[in-house]
């Protein structure tokens, strides 16, 4: 509702027609949205009422074979569960191998330091 700028200035008629203008504009808003989600719920209704008085499904119409399952599952992806699973389990061996490899950095250390130097030394 967009009200003027010098609101008490103007005279009382005058503002009793700009609220009743503006109330009169919004209430035909509230209508139309009214009307779209009245249509919205006629054809909610009308696909739920198609569901609902189907025609029950034939036993043979749910057949499945083995082909039919072999095509799916070439056709599917894995399950999003599977999916988590893999990225937790590439994590966890990215730190083990993060760990193994500092661990053999510090051995060859180790093996450095224990190996006999004949460099160096007076024979």
């Amino acid at each position: 509702m967009s009200l003027p700028d010098k609101w008490e200035e103007l005279p009382l008629l005058e503002r009793a027609r700009l609220l009743e203008e503006a109330s009169r504009r919004h209430a035909e808003a509230i209508r139309a949205r009214q009307e779209d989600n009245r249509a919205t719920l006629e054809e909610t209704m009308i696909r739920l009422d198609a569901i609902t008085n189907a025609p029950p499904l034939d036993p043979r119409d749910l057949e499945t074979s083995v082909e039919h399952v072999r095509r799916w599952s070439r056709r599917d992806m894995h399950p999003p569960w599977f999916q988590a699973v893999y990225a937790d389990l590439a994590q966890r061996m990215e730190i083990l191998y993060a760990e193994v490899t500092a661990m053999r950095t510090q051995l060859d250390a180790i093996t450095r330091l224990l190996r006999p130097d004949d460099h160096g030394r007076d024979a």
